[in-house]
């Protein structure tokens, strides 16, 4: 059990794919697989569609403005640190909506933070 599930926290799930199982980091959508889906069901899948349309703009965002992240194109396993080039990239991208504020932001209804305001949190 992970240190933060162990404190009583709240834990966050990745919402995934409905080909995908549930598991404690992820959290599929409702699928037709166990049967038809029940009113609650449908309306969860409709929200979290929204949302995942907004997170897939924010990877589109990275590998535009960071050409350099675009995996096809650029990167190659066991070559790079993938994982550590996405990291900065997205930490760089919160820098840019700080700056310039985005999409994702005027769609969810939120102002982005100050630039130094983020940086000190």
């Amino acid at each position: 059990m992970r240190r933060w599930a162990r404190q009583n926290r709240r834990t966050l799930k990745v919402y995934a794919d409905k080909i995908y199982n549930d598991s404690t980091e992820m959290q599929a959508a409702f699928s037709l697989r166990h049967g038809p889906l029940l009113p609650h069901m449908v309306q969860e899948n409709l929200i979290m569609s929204k949302i995942r349309v907004l997170i897939e703009w924010i990877f589109g965002k990275i590998t535009t403005i960071f050409a350099f992240l675009d995996y096809p194109k650029k990167l190659q396993m066991q070559k790079f640190p993938i994982g550590k080039h996405f990291v900065v990239g997205a930490l760089l991208l919160n820098f840019h909506t700080c700056f310039y504020g985005g999409l994702t932001a005027s769609q969810m209804g939120v102002m982005p933070p100050h630039p130094s305001d983020y940086a000190n949190q």
